[in-house]
């Protein structure tokens, strides 16, 4: 056992002044659930410290169509930042709904969904950490003589289709659930 005894030095010599220990202290997490707004998935966020993570969960009833491929957005800002909101939208399959979004350049591989994710308020240089948690149905795997290692993130930036590395987190009698580190939000 050790004796904690802690003194202030300047009590001792007869000073007025204290001594303080400054420590910065890491924001707890901030967890959010989505809401369905005109077919959209939306969290009002709020106010985000440097440095905190922000989960978004989306609910399926968050989505249009009742089912949301897209089940979690989490990310770490740099800075801090206010009136932060995330929207999440499902766009479907058909690259007509996305093609004047993305120039008119189709990704490689086939497309399972393509999604609208906006972290407002908080810009792509100031997110440190990002990540996407989603969901693909295993006929779509099965019935494109796929693997679950096949399964892919593409992002939309800079005029083209960056590619993420998803890695399998569990499954459903219908679904293989995915994460996924992204190097920011868009389509």
């Amino acid at each position: 056992v050790q004796d904690t005894e802690r003194t202030n030095s300047s009590e001792e010599s007869g000073g007025l002044g204290q001594e303080t220990e400054e420590t910065e202290e890491t924001p707890s997490d901030k967890s959010v659930e989505a809401e369905n707004e005109n077919g959209k998935a939306k969290a009002e966020v709020g106010s985000v410290k440097a440095n905190q993570k922000v989960e978004v969960t989306v609910p399926d009833e968050a989505s249009k169509d009742g089912e949301s491929e897209v089940e979690k957005v989490s990310f770490t800002s740099s800075s801090d930042s206010d009136d932060v909101s995330v929207e999440v939208e499902d766009i479907g399959n058909d690259f007509n709904m996305v093609k004047d979004k993305v120039k008119n350049k189709k990704p490689k591989g086939k497309v399972y969904g393509y999604q609208r994710i906006d972290v407002n308020n908080v810009e792509d240089d100031e997110i440190s950490e990002a990540s996407v948690g989603f969901k693909v149905k295993k006929s779509f795997i099965e019935n494109n003589d796929a693997t679950v290692e096949d399964v892919k993130l593409n992002r939309f930036h800079n005029d083209d289709w960056e590619s993420y590395d998803a890695e399998k987190t569990g499954e459903t009698d219908t679904h293989h659930k995915f994460e996924s580190e992204t190097g920011g939000f868009s389509y």
